[in-house]
């Protein structure tokens, strides 16, 4: 293997690669561009309009704050994966979805909302006090927490968080896959972006899209009795799945030159999974259930 070459890009340089990425794929699929702001659109909506009235409480607090973390770490996500910086899309991902979890555990319950504030505070003390509210705090642990079925809203998003782990979050090969290639002669050629064929960083952006709507359904699935004007954000829910399907259609005629076949265009009308239904349930084998 010859020495390696590293291109020599400051950091300035690096930031404009990501603007030029994230506005060709504005240009070049602007259904999926449409379906992000959407999606974008929808958590600002919930956050400073339509959700909580009535006596403030602390579960109240914590699902707000919790709220805005997922819609937070979901738009960084977007952002990066839009760069083709997908590891890093993939991890802010990952928090989008514990947030969403979270949300689901401290809903009508002080107690627990109460529990994850106080965490917070003993993360690193080692003290008596901290350890047993360390042992507490295991009814939020993700996945094993939330395989009951008050939580099978999640159950998509728990299988997304053990992907991004693997791919997105630990220092492992699967992080660097695409960071590199090897030309004829063994030399090695880093980049700080993906190196993927221009469909694979677009069906990329599309699964964090699709993630971004599943989390969305996902906490007015458990909010609902508190949001308010409900049937006007379910309304908004269906024109957002319609120009979800819009987006993937558009990905999908790049994908297959213009002639999509029949069972994936089949597919893109339907909300069954097999392939995650089966790995939920691997999932389950692998992690002792906790409540």
């Amino acid at each position: 293997m010859n020495p390696s070459e590293l291109h020599s890009h400051t950091i300035s340089r690096e930031l404009e690669v990501i603007n030029t990425n994230f506005r060709m794929f504005m240009k070049d699929f602007p259904s999926l561009y449409q379906a992000a702001e959407m999606v974008n659109g929808m958590y600002v909506d919930l956050i400073y309009d339509k959700l909580f009235s009535g006596q403030p409480s602390s579960w109240k607090t914590s699902a707000m704050l919790m709220l805005h973390g997922a819609h937070q770490s979901w738009v960084v996500s977007y952002l990066m994966t839009a760069g083709c910086h997908n590891d890093i899309g993939l991890m802010a991902a990952r928090r989008a979805i514990e947030f969403t979890c979270y949300i689901s555990k401290v809903h009508r319950n002080d107690n627990r909302a109460g529990l994850w504030f106080e965490a917070q505070k003993y993360l690193w003390t080692q003290n008596e006090d901290a350890l047993q509210l360390r042992k507490e705090f295991g009814c939020f642990s993700i996945p094993s927490a939330y395989f009951g079925e008050n939580y099978r809203h999640l159950r998509h998003l728990l299988v997304f968080h053990d992907f991004s782990s693997e791919f997105g979050v630990h220092a492992n090969y699967g992080t660097l896959i695409h960071k590199f290639h090897e030309d004829k002669n063994g030399t090695l050629t880093f980049t700080m972006q993906d190196i993927k064929n221009g469909i694979g960083n677009v069906r990329s952006l599309g699964i964090i899209i699709l993630l971004g709507h599943k989390i969305l359904n996902s906490v007015v699935t458990v909010l609902k009795e508190e949001i308010k004007d409900f049937d006007n954000v379910q309304s908004n829910l269906t024109n957002l799945r319609s120009m979800i399907r819009r987006a993937k259609l558009e990905v999908g005629e790049v994908e297959f030159r213009g002639n999509i076949p029949r069972p994936i265009l089949e597919a893109l009308d339907s909300d069954e999974n097999p392939d995650f239904d089966k790995r939920f349930e691997d999932l389950r084998e692998r992690y002792p259930r906790k409540t």
